[in-house]
Parts: structure tokens; C-alpha cells; sequence
């Protein structure tokens, strides 16, 4: 931690889950209440850009630069699409987090439950940590004084390779961000 802001940020953090879990069998709603409104600050791009204005448009901005850099999309010409392909297109989900220093950063993911019919939950399931398994470690790591260190790997799914061709439609705000980003999108904006 050389950054003396997220040294304070961080003392602040531990301290706080220290208080609440040491007061956990009294009150285990602080824990969440904490948890859900400090550390897990993340909102729709719309919420975001309501309340941070550019800033988070820039955050949005830096996220989609991340996807056309990393080729994420090909284009297509929704003229050639069927009426099915249209339908079962799946819609991107543009989020705001705040990050403990105070950064924005934007996140993007696709809506997949019109797909939840077609593929089985063990098909589909992410190898990541569930929300329940980071509460309880948040609980019982400072109660214990363990150490904690994180890493994370930039656009960590964004290097894998998908076998099934998958249709994300971008709405609203977010085809104007694309096209800003590289404007050889704009040929494939429709209006529905």
C-alpha cells in the first residue's frame, strides 16, 4: 500500500468490519448493511452518470475501449439477422462501481437469462466467489486478523474464446459510447 489515501481507506475499512464483527452476534445487520453500502458500490450506468456525470461516462468510455481493444464484437448488420436471432439477442448491462479510492470504473456484462431455458445451471455457472462466501470471509477475517491481499487480472474474461455464437445488443447511451470509442460501429446502429 504506497498510496497513503488507500492506506487510510483500507485502515478505515478494517476497522469498521473489526466493530461489526466483533459486535456480530448482537447485530448482524450492521455487517451487511455495511458490506452492501460500502464495499459492493456498484449501479447502473444511468444511476452512475446521474450522479457522477462525466466522470462516469469517461469510466463507461475506458470500458468499452477495453472491449473493442480486446476484439470482443464483431458487428452485424441487423438486416441480416432473423426474427429469432433478434428476439433471443441477449442485452448489455452497463454498471458504475465506486472503488474505495473514490475511482469509477465501468463494467459491462451480458443479460443471459432469456437463455437460462437452453443450458443447465452447472453449464453456466462462473468460477467465481458467491456473494455469501465473500460476506462471510469480510465477517471473519478481521475477527481473526488475517491478512488479505488481492489481485486481479485486467478484462479476465474477456481472453477467453466463446464456442456459441451469442447476439449482445447495445441500447441507449451505450451505442453512443461505442461509436465514440471506434465509429466503425456506427454503420450498424438501428433504430428498434
Amino acid at each position: 500500500m504506497d498510496d497513503p489515501e488507500n492506506s487510510k481507506s483500507y485502515e478505515s475499512d478494517v476497522q469498521m468490519l473489526q466493530q461489526a464483527a466483533d459486535s456480530m452476534h448482537e447485530t448482524p445487520n450492521n455487517i451487511y448493511k455495511y458490506i452492501c453500502g460500502h464495499i459492493m458500490t456498484q449501479m447502473t450506468a444511468t444511476a452512475g452518470i446521474k450522479k457522477h456525470g462525466q466522470a462516469a461516462v469517461d469510466a463507461l468510455l475506458q470500458e468499452f475501449c477495453q472491449l473493442d481493444n480486446k476484439d470482443v464484437f464483431d458487428p452485424i448488420n441487423a438486416l441480416t439477422l432473423t426474427t429469432d436471432q433478434k428476439r433471443e439477442a441477449l442485452h448489455a448491462v452497463n454498471l458504475i462501481e465506486e472503488k474505495r479510492s473514490g475511482k469509477l470504473k465501468g463494467r459491462t456484462c451480458a443479460d443471459g437469462r432469456s437463455q437460462r431455458a437452453h443450458y443447465t445451471k452447472e453449464e453456466t455457472t462462473s468460477p467465481t466467489l458467491s456473494t455469501d462466501a465473500l460476506t462471510l470471509s469480510l465477517m471473519i477475517n478481521p475477527k481473526e486478523g488475517r491478512d488479505v491481499a488481492t489481485a486481479g487480472v485486467e478484462g479476465a474474461y474477456l481472453h477467453a474464446d466463446m464456442e456459441d455464437f451469442v447476439i449482445l445488443k447495445l441500447a441507449g447511451e451505450a451505442v453512443d459510447v461505442m461509436c465514440q470509442v471506434n465509429p466503425k460501429y456506427k454503420k450498424f446502429v438501428v433504430v428498434d
